[in-house]
């Protein structure tokens, strides 16, 4: 981070003038000292994608290639809800969106977002879910989270599962 000289650092008071400590020397470090690290740092990425596409693949049966959509979840997508929604929003929408479809996190949040649009013509509740939204996505890209399985979903919500299945049919 860079703070220009004579400016005030707003963190703290007013009186914390930003002053120059140390001038730069003009020496510069070879770039090779950075490269080892960096080089991890993407190896490491790999094998996490690696390792997500192996879970989805084991949870979902979707694999490399092959069309990345759930039905049930696609069905939601198109079904507005009174409740659950917050739940919806964490354990299957921002998960699915974020690490089966790969869309982007904006996509994503507008995506979501619309989805509520939706739900709120049936019963208003909050109409600033935008923070709930966002943190699901970030905390989706972030942990690699997958979304909860339909199974699942019949096993803790019941009325949301019975909804889902007779739209599919």
């Amino acid at each position: 981070m860079i703070r220009i000289p004579g400016s005030y650092n707003s963190k703290y008071a007013k009186d914390n003038l930003v002053k120059i400590i140390q001038k730069w020397d003009g020496y510069r470090p070879p770039i090779r000292l950075l490269l080892g690290t960096f080089h991890a740092y993407l190896v490491d990425q790999k094998i996490k994608e690696v390792k997500l596409k192996k879970r989805i693949e084991k949870r979902y049966g979707i694999t490399s290639g092959h069309s990345n959509s759930l039905l049930w979840i696609e069905t939601l997508l198109q079904t507005p809800i009174e409740d659950y929604r917050k739940n919806a929003i964490a354990l299957i929408l921002a998960p699915y969106q974020i690490n089966i479809k790969k869309v982007s996190n904006d996509d994503a949040f507008q995506i979501i977002k619309d989805w509520l649009d939706k739900c709120n013509e049936l019963r208003t509740l909050d109409p600033n879910f935008s923070y709930k939204v966002k943190y699901s996505v970030n905390t989706a890209m972030r942990k690699q989270q997958l979304p909860m399985k339909l199974s699942t979903l019949e096993n803790k919500n019941r009325d949301l599962y019975n909804l889902l299945t007779t739209k599919r049919k």
